[in-house]
Formats: structure tokens, sequence, C-alpha cells
């Protein structure tokens, strides 16, 4: 089975309302809180960038790894090694916030966000 989140669009935001995976809930985190409705370039643009190892949000902390994955932890992650992290490549990254973003602007009433721990995909359902 899937990892997944399904968020529901409630007053004027997205909020995740199930979360099935282990660690796919900072994903949830990182999309509910940090990119929400913003349609900006901000989440990707530093992919591109040679001296930029990653971006810091409120909530989390999103960094780029040596072999092409990205990282996703909470920002109030000591480093424990049982701390979760979440990790996808830097690809799948980009199609998931560019696919957000994209959906947000049609305001569905739910998103589906699907993890198979290769692919990610992000759906909107009216």
């Amino acid at each position: 089975m899937n990892d997944f989140i399904r968020f529901q669009f409630k007053r004027s935001n997205y909020y995740s309302v199930e979360v099935v995976g282990k660690s796919i809930g900072l994903l949830a985190m990182f999309l509910g809180t940090e990119i929400r409705k913003r349609v900006d370039t901000s989440f990707t643009d530093w992919l591109d960038e040679s001296n930029i190892q990653g971006i810091q949000g409120n909530q989390a902390i999103i960094d780029l790894l040596d072999n092409g994955i990205i990282e996703i932890r909470d920002i109030l992650d000591d480093g424990d090694f049982d701390d979760p992290v979440f990790l996808m490549p830097k690809e799948e990254y980009r199609k998931m916030v560019l696919q957000w973003q994209e959906i947000v602007k049609q305001r569905p009433k739910e998103i589906i966000v699907t993890w198979d721990g290769k692919e990610i995909s992000v759906e909107g359902r009216s």
C-alpha cells in the first residue's frame, strides 16, 4: 500500500486530515504549513543553485544531499537517529511542488498526495 496524505480545504487553506505512512507526515507538514497556497518559485529555484544546499521554513528544513536526494525534516529535529526524515529524489520534489502549486490555484475540495517510495503524485478532487 502506498503512503498518502489527504488534505481538505477549510477556512481558506488546505489541512491534512488523513496521513498514512511513517515519515510522510513530514511532507504533510511541509505542504500544509510552508507552501500552503503560495505559488512563487522560492521552493524550487534553489534546487539549481550550486551554492545553496537547502532552505528553511517556519517548521521544516529541506536539504539537497550530495546524492541528489531531498531530505525534509522538522525544524525542531535535534539530529537524533530516531527522528524521522522524508527522503525523495530531487526531481520528484520539484514535480511535487509544481503540481501542488498548480492544483491549489484550482481550489479543489481535496488534494491527495501519494508516495510509492519512488514517485510522488499530487491530485485534486472536487
